[in-house]
């Protein structure tokens, strides 16, 4: 969690999966839980967000937070790379964006993997953020 907002109370929590029920049933996108398909155990989530005002433009985000022991495993790099085809071919977006603390080197290089290019550094929220980007055209 070094590199999220930081954990959230119960309260919290059930208030973040209800709007993002919500949100998803008005714009198909969210985060969906990744589990091994041998075990169904769970290891993290990956999804697409809309993020509002990113440098004075509104984008969608792939983002991915992963369960630490399975890290280096390549789950969010495969995870990342579905939800930019979705984003791409079903929903249509032309452009996907990875918003990530510039010490972030793990979700640096799952980005770079899935062919995101480093645009500019940003302030977000109060915080330092390299914009990665992908286009439609690249995927």
């Amino acid at each position: 969690m070094h590199f999220y907002e930081g954990t959230k109370t119960v309260e919290e929590a059930n208030q973040w999966v209800s709007k993002a029920e919500a949100f998803y049933q008005e714009k198909r996108i969210g985060f969906f839980v990744c589990e091994l398909k041998e075990t169904g155990e769970f290891v993290g989530i990956c999804g697409l967000l809309e993020q509002k005002d990113v440098e004075g433009k509104d984008e969608i985000e792939v983002g991915y937070l992963f369960v630490r022991e399975h890290w280096g495993k390549g789950y969010a790099t495969e995870a990342a790379w579905a939800c930019m085809e979705y984003g791409f071919l079903e929903l249509g977006n032309d452009r996907i964006i990875s918003l990530i603390d510039p010490e972030n080197n793990a979700s640096i290089r799952v980005a770079e993997k899935n062919g995101l290019v480093r645009e500019t550094v940003t302030t977000f929220k109060g915080r330092t953020a390299c914009i990665y980007v992908k286009n439609k055209e690249l995927s």
